[in-house]
């Protein structure tokens, strides 16, 4: 899968390791054509094989490509009649779109490239930093955004499944029966309980900075949650504050009806919880 939300978690990211294409397209059944891609990217090759799909339809488009290939094909359907159109894609090559971009920028700085590879010696000197924002500023936008890539970045930076696992059963939280198989929630083999999730969270109430990186409720601003959600299913995790703070979890595996209703019957039942 190509699509931005299956961007890797590389240990050189660039542009969010991801682009967008811009569409034009006509009338229901005709084909679309790509008018823009952002950032520029000189060495990705797409075919396009989108359609304008019928009036009401949504984004139906999916990019395909193998790993580390800079060949990617388009199929599927987006609306119809849209002068401009959007959909994001994973960079499949992060590493090698960095050093053009850099390239790039060395030349227009009138600096000479050489095209050699030199090795470190304890007389180099730096020349630039670049500082990373905050942890807590990286999982706000990872929580209110469901940024998966930073997910997986954080999710490897700890120590992966393993490693937190055993930090929560350090904590007398037993997750062994928990399927944890990335750290974004993308793989369909991810498997945890609401029981799990709500005893996490309880474990977390307390936990200042980590509770306001996730978000708050409209109607009810002691609640405090994230959301995900896949075909079929809908969940919600986090924690209500108060005197005695409380973690809750609720999920909805293969309900019945759209995805916006039972993701405003949910949001009701825990504001209504919240309030209790």
């Amino acid at each position: 899968m190509g699509n931005y939300y299956g961007a890797a978690a590389t240990s050189i990211a660039v542009f969010d390791n991801s682009y967008t294409v811009h569409f034009r397209s006509g009338v229901p059944g005709s084909s679309t054509s790509v008018t823009a891609l952002e950032p520029v990217l000189p060495t990705l090759s797409l075919t396009n094989l989108v359609k304008a799909g019928a009036v009401g339809s949504g984004d139906n488009a999916y990019i395909y490509g193998a790993p580390n290939s800079a060949k990617r094909v388009i199929t599927g359907t987006i609306p119809p009649n849209r002068e401009d159109f959007t959909i994001k894609g994973a960079i499949p090559n992060p590493h090698k779109v960095f050093a053009e971009a850099f390239r790039t920028e060395l030349k227009a700085a009138g600096i000479a490239i050489q095209n050699k590879q030199l090795q470190r010696t304890a007389h180099d000197k730096s020349m630039a930093r670049h500082k990373s924002p905050t942890l807590k500023e990286i999982a706000t936008i990872t929580n209110h955004k469901s940024v998966n890539l930073f997910a997986e970045a954080i999710h490897n930076a700890i120590g992966k499944t393993a490693a937190i696992k055993e930090a929560w059963k350090k904590k007398e939280i037993d997750l062994a029966t928990a399927s944890l198989r990335d750290g974004s929630g993308v793989s369909p083999k991810n498997r945890s309980s609401a029981c799990q999730l709500a005893t996490v969270m309880a474990h977390s109430a307390k936990n200042k900075n980590f509770i306001e990186t996730l978000t708050q409720s409209e109607e009810t601003p002691n609640l405090r949650y994230k959301s995900g959600s896949m075909s079929g299913v809908k969940a919600f995790t986090g924690v209500i504050s108060g005197k005695s703070p409380r973690g809750f979890a609720i999920i909805a595996n293969d309900y019945a009806g759209s995805g916006s209703q039972v993701k405003k019957a949910l949001l009701s039942a825990i504001n209504d919880i919240s309030r209790s």
